[in-house]
């Protein structure tokens, strides 16, 4: 600040301040110079703010003193905040928007910006800046600042919503007029519409105004992608672009001259599609040329390329000259014909026509689009020819060079062998028919003698012969005739009349030798014969057990069996033994033990059992096989046995008891001896006996100390559940008579009389004593 004064002439000034705080400072002398009519003093305040108080002296320069003072007070304060602040209500994401504010009194310097919920997001000389936010709402304030510092900071702004952008446009399209159509924004000024055709840039924007909606007219084939424009007050943005949409090119199919059709005659295709057109020659005409819309011919099909311009597909068909036949044979196989020619390549079909005898030519057959036909049921002794013509629908070539004439041989075929079967008495005899035949001669042979004479049948494939003799073998063979007949045929197989006695039965299987079970199968090739049987060796009798179904054998058996037929003499009788060897169950052992026996054979179904023990030292860890268990400790028994199979034993090392201790451990003992038995395994039983024989479980349990009075041979086992029973451990126990007469007198010891040690009362203790009885009452 500058502080300014009237003068004193030749004088000078002295300054000094107070500050708000109360702070005083001598300001610098201020000397007069030249004839100024005033002085002035610039001063930079202590602190940014408030009331400062300046005293001025007046002082001559001789020293004489200073005069009266004067004094002022001078309040600083910083700029007031801007009056407005310029905020747009709404803007679109990510799209640069204004905040602006005017001048603020107090002489401001630069101005700071808060908001956005951020602090400070701007300090500058500007009244304006540009912001670019995300989807929100976001508020403002401004203050000025400057050298005093900044003033309060001004109102906050009512809030400027960030909205998204415009939402991407439907388009729908009828014919060539498209309507895109978009939703509102709340707070839009306008709408534009702008699209692109076929990829190319954007067309020149379309006020739609407050409308949601636009239509094109008169759009051209193609593909169109649209935007709509959103302005807001401020600011404005494009929405993405719209999903595409066709104006379908259109195509013509069209026909140049005649022959043929396209279909369809008229298409509407999307941009950049394929599409097709069908092409359909009249019979006798094939296509002879494509031309407008690019593409490829496949068969009787146009198939255009992409589609990018509205074009036409125009087709020209031309007449087939079909070619004639070439190599036009018959061939004579058996009584049939076959003709034959080449392939004509214009020709889709083919005719056949056929003469008789040199007469008249008869209508053609159409065989279709083969290469050669049969023609059967000929007329045995006629002569035959053919002729072949190609075709295209329609259109076919002239008729063929007639074929070499063929005759039909005018003797029929020899029948294939025939069949005969037996019914009782009677055999019918049946054959194949031959197709030139019109009558049939049959001959017949019994028990392989001479063939009798043929006799002559209609036209039929099978003849009956009646009341045959039984036991007798018969064969039949046929000729075919047509005024001649044929070579005889093969003769068929003998056949024989059953004789008056049942057919003996048959037995399945064959075989005699089996294992572990079979099925028996009885059976008699006389229809309605009972067959009976035994079991047991018996003869079988009509009281025997009638055979009805199968039956099994699990053992060794023979079989008798006859077969019965009321009016009929029963069959010879007929036996046969099965030998049903039985199932091998074989039975193994691992170390440590033994399992037996080591093989047994077993019937069907039955069970086996085997005994498993285990040596000293180990116990028995698991039996399995034969589906099998045991029944106690030492026994395990196979389940039924329907197979071979085997079991197996395994064995595992037992923990053994350790060997008790007697203590002492035998001797000679006067009078009696007081005996111990102890194990070092804990929680065991201890057995022993005393009449030297061995020691079991079944010994004297020991229980308390064992006292003996005389001689005994002492044996001692331990036994622990669980585990391996210990050693047999023993001691002999000598005990020999008192031969001391005062060992024992009315039941008490009697005195005696001591003789003093010879050593010293104090080496008393481990002396030797000597003493003699003292036999006084």
């Amino acid at each position: 600040m500058e502080q300014c004064w009237g003068i004193i002439p030749g004088g000078y000034y002295e300054i000094s301040e107070m500050s708000p705080s109360g702070v005083k400072r001598q300001i610098p002398v201020v000397t007069q110079v030249g004839s100024q009519s005033y002085y002035s003093k610039s001063v930079s305040p202590t602190s940014p703010k408030g009331t400062f108080t300046y005293v001025i002296k007046a002082c001559n320069p001789s020293n004489v003193g200073c005069g009266s003072t004067k004094s002022v007070g001078v309040t600083l304060n910083p700029p007031l905040s801007p009056s407005s602040l310029n905020t747009p209500s709404k803007a679109f994401a990510n799209i640069p928007y204004n905040i602006s504010w005017n001048q603020s009194v107090g002489s401001p310097q630069s101005y700071k910006v808060q908001g956005e919920q951020s602090g400070e997001i701007y300090s500058g000389t500007n009244r304006s800046i540009s912001r670019t936010k995300n989807v929100g709402t976001y508020y403002y304030k401004v203050q000025a600042c400057n050298s005093l510092g900044c003033g309060n900071f001004g109102p906050t702004s009512s809030g400027t919503s960030i909205v998204a952008h415009p939402a991407k446009p439907s388009a729908s399209v009828q014919g060539a007029s498209i309507t895109v159509s978009w939703g509102g924004i709340s707070g839009a000024a306008s709408y534009s519409v702008r699209y692109k055709h076929n990829g190319g840039a954007y067309s020149t924007p379309v006020n739609a105004g407050t409308a949601l909606n636009y239509t094109y007219y008169g759009m051209g084939p193609g593909t169109y992608h649209f935007q709509v424009r959103v302005c807001l007050p401020g600011n404005c943005a494009w929405s993405i672009d719209s999903n595409s949409s066709d104006v379908p090119y259109y195509l013509n199919g069209l026909i140049s001259g005649m022959g043929g059709g396209i279909s369809p005659s008229y298409r509407e295709e999307l941009r950049g599609n394929s599409t097709y057109f069908d092409l359909s020659p009249l019979s006798g005409f094939e296509i002879d040329q494509i031309t407008g819309c690019t593409g490829r011919r496949e068969g009787s099909r146009f198939i255009t390329d992409a589609i990018f311009n509205n074009c036409n597909v125009t087709v020209s068909y031309k007449q087939i000259v079909i070619p004639i036949p070439s190599n036009v044979t018959s061939q004579l196989n058996g009584y049939d014909i076959n003709v034959s020619w080449s392939q004509v390549s214009q020709a889709n079909s083919y005719k056949v026509r056929q003469r008789v005898n040199g007469g008249t030519w008869q209508s053609p057959i159409n065989v279709g689009n083969i290469l050669n036909y049969p023609f059967n049921s000929l007329q045995l002794g006629a002569t035959y020819e053919y002729q072949v013509s190609a075709c295209n629908g329609s259109n076919c070539s002239y008729w063929s060079a007639t074929t070499t004439d063929i005759t039909i041989p005018d003797t029929p075929a020899i029948p294939a062998k025939p069949g005969a079967t037996v019914q009782g008495k009677n055999i019918t005899v049946t054959w194949s028919k031959v197709a030139q035949a019109s009558s049939y001669e049959i001959s017949q042979r019994k028990d392989s003698g001479s063939w009798g004479a043929g006799f002559r049948v209609g036209d039929v494939n099978q003849e009956t012969f009646t009341d045959l003799n039984p036991g007798s073998t018969y064969e039949y063979k046929v000729a075919a005739c047509h005024g001649n007949c044929s070579a005889w045929s093969l003769p068929s197989n003998p056949i024989a009349i059953p004789d008056d006695s049942v057919l003996t039965p048959t037995f399945f299987p064959g075989t005699e030798y089996h294992k572990g079970i079979i099925e028996v199968t009885l059976n008699s090739a006389t229809s309605g014969a009972i067959v009976r049987y035994t079991l047991d060796g018996s003869p079988v009798t009509l009281a025997s057990p009638q055979y009805s179904s199968s039956f099994k054998l699990t053992k060794t058996t023979t079989i008798n069996a006859k077969a019965f037929k009321d009016g009929l003499t029963p069959s010879s009788p007929i036996s046969k033994t099965y030998t049903i060897q039985g199932y091998s169950v074989q039975a193994t052992s691992d170390e440590g033990g033994a399992i037996n026996p080591s093989e047994v054979e077993v019937e069907h179904g039955k069970t086996a059992d085997f005994d498993v023990v285990a040596e000293p030292g180990y116990r028995l860890d698991e039996v399995n096989g034969c589906s099998g268990l045991l029944i106690s400790e030492n026994v395990f028994q196979t389940a039924p046995v329907m197979d071979d199979c085997s079991v197996n034993a395994r064995f595992i090392l037992a923990d053994v008891v350790s060997a008790p201790f007697i203590l002492p451990d035998g001797g000679t003992f006067n009078g009696s001896v007081t005996v111990k038995i102890e194990s070092q395994t804990e929680d065991t039983a201890i057995f022993y006996t005393l009449d030297n024989t061995e020691v079991s479980e079944s010994s004297t349990l020991y229980e308390e100390p064992l006292v003996f009075t005389e001689s005994t041979v002492l044996r001692v086992k331990a036994y622990k559940e669980g585990m391996t029973e210990s050693e047999e451990v023993q001691a002999e126990f000598i005990v020999t008579p008192m031969d001391a007469p005062w060992a024992e007198l009315g039941g008490e010891p009697n005195d005696f009389a001591l003789n003093q040690p010879s050593i010293d009362q104090s080496n008393f203790f481990g002396a030797t004593l000597t003493f003699s009885p003292d036999l006084t009452p």
